[in-house]
């Protein structure tokens, strides 16, 4: 049970920043975000700076597979 807890609190403390009693918990956009190289789910909230889950495209020809980047040649 205490590690169960301990476990919740660590992944809470990640998601979340601030300092003293004031927590603020990032959100994020349910649209993926991408330049040429990457693609990333951006913050919604104040902290325009956040992303999540930014990875390499995976291409197949000229289009990623996971979000809507083609590439212009």
């Amino acid at each position: 049970m205490f590690a169960a807890v301990c476990l919740v609190m660590v992944s809470l403390a990640l998601a979340a920043c601030g300092t003293g009693s004031i927590q603020h918990t990032h959100t994020f956009s349910e649209t993926l975000s991408y330049d040429e190289a990457h693609h990333w789910y951006a913050a919604t909230c104040e902290h325009a700076d956040e992303v999540k889950d930014k990875a390499a495209h995976i291409m197949q020809g000229d289009a990623c597979t996971v979000c809507a980047y083609i590439r212009r040649l």
